[in-house]
């Protein structure tokens, strides 16, 4: 008899507001507040919460025979909290049904691997005490890989084994073109199951965010979906549902310290993949992070987090605008190259914030003159200017935040 873990992925981006050149040095805010909590209001509405009663009820009715993961990002929590605390309520109550796991992953749903391990072990860090301070439990360690890459177009539930005849049959059948086709053919996916077991007996399902997230007509059956599949895997003895934190086993997914010990590699490939606007985009931002590494202000820090979150990126590929029809995203963008200049303006002004902050926080530090060189001649100038840049910023956010 096979084990399967089905995990959950639930993300939301945090929208980005238009941002023109002339905006630079003149507005500290970046995000479009009213998208983001239509947005998420909708989809607690639409999806999130329909789904959690169902996931409630399938743990009632199956009880120990029945069980999930859930992987967060430290953005869609930030957004419950702000916009829909009620959802906070209902993943406690999953949580204390004691049949739910969560894992770890990075705060802002990265982009392409960081450079340094540093940088991805405190998304993983940041995370973990999101979802203790919101849900009270902590994390264990994710057997998927967590980092997004511009292959966008991977959409659909993901089954993973150690078998590649397994999973070579599983992406034929989750092809794009098949993508609305099958998310609903429960029966389908316990077919596919059955014909392949005796390749493997311990399986991964992995419904991603992309599928969690979306407001199409399509995605709206995803509760009925869930509702179905377990019966149909349950009926069929093949299989049974169980806890990640019981086995050890990563079907090819590596840990940090494995991930990173090939990193120029991998950064190599990652740049591959991408097209001119998304490696300047992702070069620039992480140009910043030795800079980042001594901030210690609270508004920088956030706004480092949401930056680093991978649909911006993927607002600059041609491909999503092409085949949008068929995703059915809602782009804020006319097209990539908009989507680049208003992410590059945004960029650009938080550099600058960085830079004042440093100027005014760290003047007398040795090591910000040793790495950034600043100009002491002029050091109550740039004091004077830089406090009252620092305030205006300070207070601006707080107003903002308020709002």
């Amino acid at each position: 008899m096979g084990t399967i873990y089905l995990t959950i992925e639930i993300h939301q981006p945090v929208r980005l507001g238009t941002y023109r050149f002339y905006d630079i040095k003149n507005n500290h805010y970046y995000y479009n507040d009213y998208e983001n909590e239509y947005y998420i209001r909708q989809l607690t509405e639409k999806i999130y919460l329909p789904v959690n009663r169902i996931l409630l009820d399938l743990i009632h009715s199956y009880k120990k025979n029945f069980y999930l993961s859930f992987l967060f990002s430290g953005v869609v929590l930030d957004e419950f909290e702000l916009y829909a605390p009620e959802m906070i309520r209902s993943y406690k109550n999953l949580l204390d049904s004691g049949n739910v796991e969560l894992l770890s992953g990075t705060y802002s749903n990265i982009f392409g691997p960081p450079p340094n391990i540093g940088l991805y072990q405190n998304q993983l860090i940041q995370q973990n005490r999101k979802v203790k301070l919101l849900l009270g439990k902590d994390t264990i360690l994710s057997p998927y890989n967590t980092i997004r890459y511009p292959e966008f177009a991977d959409h659909g539930i993901k089954i993973v084994s150690g078998n590649r005849k397994l999973n070579y049959t599983v992406t034929g059948d989750t092809s794009p073109a098949n993508y609305f086709d099958w998310l609903l053919a429960a029966e389908k996916v316990t077919r596919i199951l059955n014909e392949n077991h005796k390749y493997a007996e311990d399986l991964r399902i992995f419904i991603p965010y992309h599928v969690t997230c979306d407001l199409s007509t399509s995605n709206a059956s995803l509760p009925a979906f869930l509702e179905l599949f377990p019966s149909e895997i349950l009926s069929k003895y093949d299989y049974v549902f169980g806890n990640l934190s019981t086995t050890n086993t990563h079907y090819g997914y590596r840990t940090q310290p494995e991930y990173y010990e090939n990193n120029h590699k991998e950064l190599k490939t990652f740049h591959s993949t991408c097209n001119e606007l998304q490696n300047n985009a992702f070069e620039t931002l992480y140009s910043l992070s030795e800079k980042m590494k001594m901030c210690d202000n609270p508004f920088l820090n956030k706004d480092w987090l949401y930056l680093q979150s991978c649909d911006h990126f993927f607002f600059m590929d041609q491909r999503m605008y092409e085949h949008n029809d068929l995703y059915a995203y809602d782009i804020p963008y006319e097209s990539p190259h908009f989507a680049y200049i208003n992410y590059m303006n945004i960029l650009t002004d938080f550099d600058e914030r960085l830079d004042m902050w440093l100027r005014d926080s760290l003047w007398d530090h040795p090591e910000y003159f040793a790495r950034f060189g600043t100009n002491r001649g002029n050091k109550q100038k740039i004091r004077l200017s830089g406090a009252r840049n620092h305030m205006f910023a300070r207070m601006t956010n707080q107003v903002k935040c308020l709002i």
